[in-house]
């Protein structure tokens, strides 16, 4: 179940983080994408510029191992209604 997992994954040390280092995720997303047999979508560059161009409406969640080590990202793109003055 969900919640075995995640207390599993909080006993192995594993945490979660928000972060704006769109570059770090790219290496998990290259792997992920080769293990599908997919073509990748976006540079490591053209990642950053979306994560710049996009700003807080862009958020990025990282979970980590203990030692730092990526283990999983999402990257989650907020539906804000935008003001027009």
């Amino acid at each position: 179940t969900v919640r075995k997992n995640i207390r599993h994954a909080e006993k192995s040390g594993v945490t979660s983080e928000i972060s704006r280092d769109f570059r770090q995720a790219h290496a998990p997303l290259v792997s992920t994408f080769v293990r599908q047999g997919a073509p990748l979508p976006l540079s490591a560059e053209q990642l950053v510029a979306f994560g710049e161009r996009l700003g807080d409406d862009l958020v990025l969640l990282l979970a980590k191992t203990h030692d730092g080590q990526i283990i999983a990202t999402e990257i989650i793109l907020l539906d804000r209604p935008r003001k027009i003055a």
